[in-house]
């Protein structure tokens, strides 16, 4: 999955392991909240995995999302 910088006020995560290839967004939040319920609902799949990458480019962009590693 790659993070990257869509329209001010986004982060987009492409999925690469769905068939569907869905692009999600990421709302920008306060650092100690959690991500919008749909990308939320979408990371705790187990069957995704966010990487390094994709953390990194959601905190330089000062979204403050809690991500959660998970393996596929």
């Amino acid at each position: 999955m790659d993070a990257a910088l869509g329209d001010i006020g986004h982060v987009y995560l492409h999925c690469g392991i769905h068939a569907c290839s869905a692009v999600l967004t990421f709302e920008p939040v306060p650092a100690t909240k959690t991500v919008c319920a749909s990308a939320n609902a979408y990371a705790a799949s187990d069957d995704v995995v966010l990487t390094e990458r994709s953390a990194t480019a959601v905190r330089n962009a000062d979204y403050g999302a809690e991500i959660v590693k998970r393996h596929a």
